[in-house]
């Protein structure tokens, strides 16, 4: 009898290891969502997509900022866009950093995600209305005319169970070649 548990129990323990994905669209990119997530409209007024699990304490939303609302700070007018994202980056860290006090920053890290030019970076802080210390995921993108920031967090002690997750999800980004539509021409 205590064959068949055995056998139940480990499955048990390597399907909730096996998570499957959900690819969510807008009208610029697509992005890989995992499927014990839930879309929600509670985390962020200002996210294009946001998605949760209070069970398992784990969150994502993703930011899109016009980057016309950027013109005046250095570096993002620049034509390379190793230095456009990095400014951005430069942003979005002085922010974080005036509200959390980091732990374990592990500074920028380059990456080209489906051809975009990107920045990760981690950190965990304690929050300040939880005390709770919680780790942090943050992929910055860049693309012509926008910014995308795909911020994601979980309790510091779950960290090791949702990082590939969350590295899986930023590294799904795709963007759309455009979002123009090209009328037929005939002669």
């Amino acid at each position: 009898m205590r064959l068949p548990i055995l056998f139940l129990a480990l499955f048990v323990v390597t399907s909730c290891n096996n998570i499957e994905y959900i690819k969510k669209k807008t009208p610029r990119f697509s992005i890989e969502i995992a499927s014990n997530l839930d879309e929600t409209t509670d985390l962020n007024d200002e996210a294009i997509l946001q998605f949760k699990n209070e069970f398992q304490e784990l969150y994502l939303i993703v930011l899109e900022d016009s980057k016309e609302d950027f013109v005046f700070y250095d570096g993002l007018n620049s034509q390379d866009p190793k230095i456009r994202v990095k400014a951005y980056a430069n942003i979005i860290l002085d922010n974080l950093e005036s509200s959390i006090d980091f732990k374990n920053y592990t500074g920028y890290i380059s990456e080209n995600i489906n051809g975009c030019e990107a920045i990760n970076f981690s950190f965990n802080g304690e929050d300040s209305e939880s005390g709770e210390n919680i780790f942090y995921y943050v992929t910055i993108i860049d693309r012509p005319t926008h910014i995308y920031q795909m911020f994601s967090w979980t309790l510091f002690d779950k960290k090791e169970k949702h990082l590939k997750t969350l590295k899986k999800m930023s590294q799904s980004f795709k963007p759309f070649a455009n979002n123009l539509k090209f009328k037929k021409t005939t002669n």
